[in-house]
């Protein structure tokens, strides 16, 4: 971000304001600026909008001169530490700090992403198991719906006046009755 923010202001600073153009004009013509020389968009717009009227931002001198108060320059610079009393052994060279705590964390992370899989794993198993038991119950409450109707309808045949009726479909609508009611009354 800081260095966005730095490219970004020096190309600001830089740039002038054209005649009748404004500030969110001129804002807008930086971002296409910074984007054709950088390959990004900018992306922090409050950052640099805190930071642009600050001293450090519009005095750049001001930080360099901090950074070598103190020091001696040129020749009349004393030499600090002589030669290595104790040469380096010879054989494999040594490790850079950022190789060694790349060998270490990726044994790490391989430990923490096979116990993120298995963690991963156990909540699908979880949700699919929850999911079929809410299906279950669901399919449940329908057949018991679908029983219900059945039911119903199996029983409306209690309710025919067979009197006045052919005598063969009154016989098949008795029939039917007494089905009926041995299936559901256990007569």
């Amino acid at each position: 971000m800081n260095r966005d923010v730095q490219k970004f202001n020096a190309i600001y600073n830089q740039t002038e304001l054209l005649s009748g153009e404004n500030e969110d004009n001129l804002y807008t013509r930086v971002l296409t600026l910074f984007r054709d020389q950088n390959g990004a968009e900018f992306r922090h717009r409050d950052a640099w909008l805190f930071l642009k009227d600050k001293y450090k931002w519009t005095n750049p001198e001001s930080t360099q001169a901090r950074r070598t108060r103190g020091r001696v320059t040129g020749e009349d610079e004393p030499e600090m530490f002589g030669e290595d009393a104790i040469p380096r052994p010879s054989g494999a060279p040594r490790k850079s700090k950022s190789q060694r705590s790349s060998a270490s964390s990726s044994a790490t992370s391989g430990s923490s992403k096979n116990r993120l899989t298995e963690f991963f794993q156990e909540q699908i198993q979880l949700d699919r198991e929850a999911k079929k038991e809410s299906l279950d119950r669901e399919l449940a409450a329908r057949l018991a719906v679908v029983e219900l109707q059945k039911r119903n309808e199996d029983l409306k045949i209690l309710t025919f006046d067979t009197t006045g009726m052919n005598p063969e479909d009154a016989a098949r609508i008795e029939a039917l009755k007494e089905k009926a009611r041995a299936t559901y009354f256990n007569f």
